[in-house]
């Protein structure tokens, strides 16, 4: 099995159906083991992030991904501070 984290960023947003494409054509079942969409505050509603996972776990079916774990989309073991943002988020600081 091929392993990959995959984040479908603006810069490649255009050839990123076709890098998974080419992913799939190797001779080992594929993984994408990370994608997701960003969690802090000011980015967007949940409708927003349901369609973009929805967008993104259809082209990973179309294209043929054999497995593919969302990250980062619900974890309630995560506290919740409403003072996160997005420069704080990873360095623990609220």
């Amino acid at each position: 099995m091929v392993t990959y984290e995959l984040i479908r960023s603006a810069e490649v947003a255009d050839r990123f159906r076709e890098a998974v494409r080419t992913l799939t054509q190797g001779s080992k079942p594929l993984a994408i083991t990370g994608f997701g969409t960003a969690a802090y505050r000011g980015v967007g509603d949940e409708a927003g992030q349901v369609a973009y996972l929805s967008e993104l776990l259809q082209i990973f079916e179309t294209e043929g991904v054999d497995s593919a774990f969302v990250f980062l989309f619900a974890l309630p073991g995560y506290p919740h501070r409403r003072t996160a943002t997005p420069e704080t988020t990873w360095t623990g600081r609220a």
